[in-house]
């Protein structure tokens, strides 16, 4: 009874394995399948992973000028002061 051995491996079985792996990794139906898998897995990580940002009050624009103007009120009021201390 002969048992085959990883050592008894010839080089003309290593070599058709190898060329056998090169022409299934560059087939174009291999890659297009790897390509798609890819896609599918990177939007299921980005469903899972989704969260809604909370939603932001817009200012009105005439109340962030008058907060600006207060401001500039303000550092006036105080360089008067200041200048008459």
């Amino acid at each position: 009874m002969h048992t085959e051995s990883a050592d008894n491996c010839s080089m003309s079985d290593i070599f058709s394995t190898l060329s056998l792996a090169k022409a299934v990794l560059t087939d174009t139906r291999v890659i297009g399948t790897a390509i798609a898998v890819f896609l599918v897995m990177d939007f299921a990580v980005f469903v899972a992973n989704y969260t809604k940002k909370p939603k932001r009050k817009k200012r009105r624009r005439v109340e962030a000028e008058a907060v600006t103007q207060k401001a500039e009120a303000a550092s006036e009021s105080g360089k008067t002061e200041s200048s008459s201390a």
